[in-house]
């Protein structure tokens, strides 16, 4: 933080450090690439949404799917009009992991003590469907992955599935028809730091780029749907033979 050549800091430690981290960079007029969340609670995100948006600094935050080509294609799509109205978005991101039980990994214990589901309407009446959880078939012989975005307009599809290796996108529009299969391309932090680096150099923030107030709302929402789900009866299908194996 004391550094005059450093322009940019990287916050990606644990989230519990990340606002006094934040507050630091501000104070020494550092542009920020922070981690998700950019705090431990929702009231401390906010906190650190106020800190960047008064200050005269770039800052951004690793939402890594808005810097992956498959995204993008999505959204380019959508967007000339080939599947009309844009009305359902289905997102479903199964993949084996540790039983419950037996920790927790960095996604913590929503994840890997149980799936979530959740269903809802946007503001703007667009239906979406979530499935998420690390619990796909751990005992399975051969581990496989369910991983995919299904989205369906008024008069045409697009959609993407992912190994972690291949991405495939197919649209299906009024007049195009496309199936795009390309690598994955991991977290593409590559990217994220070169459209950060290129706003710095301009002087011109670069549109792409995801706000903290972009992570604050999204993880609003993610606290909104685990207390909604711990508020009723979860589902507990299996024995503790099972769970033991």
């Amino acid at each position: 933080f004391d550094d005059p050549e450093v322009a940019v800091v990287g916050l990606f430690a644990l989230a519990d450090s990340r606002l006094s981290q934040i507050g630091k960079a501000v104070a020494a007029g550092k542009h920020i690439i922070a981690e998700k969340p950019i705090a431990d609670s929702v009231e401390r995100e906010w906190q650190a949404v106020s800190l960047v948006e008064k200050a005269p600094l770039f800052s951004t935050v690793n939402l890594y799917l808005r810097n992956s080509w498959y995204h993008n294609t999505i959204k380019e799509f959508i967007s000339s009009g080939e599947i009309g109205e844009l009305a359902i978005i289905r997102v479903c991101h199964m993949t084996p992991g540790l039983a419950p039980g037996e920790g927790h990994e960095y996604e913590g214990p929503a994840f890997h003590d149980w799936w979530l589901q959740c269903h809802g309407t946007f503001e703007n009446g667009v239906v979406f469907d979530i499935t998420q959880g690390h619990v796909y078939g751990q005992l399975s012989a051969k581990q496989t992955h369910n991983s995919y975005v299904d989205i369906v307009g008024t008069k045409g599809i697009a959609r993407m599935t992912h190994d972690f290796k291949t991405a495939v996108v197919e649209l299906h529009g009024v007049t195009q028809t496309h199936r795009i299969e390309r690598p994955y391309g991991g977290k593409n932090i590559d990217v994220l730091c070169e459209r950060f680096a290129q706003s710095i150099e301009s002087g011109r923030r670069c549109e792409e780029l995801p706000r903290f107030r972009d992570a604050a709302v999204a993880s609003e929402y993610a606290w909104k749907f685990i207390h909604d789900a711990r508020t009723h009866d979860l589902p507990a299908i299996g024995d503790l033979r099972t769970l033991q194996q």
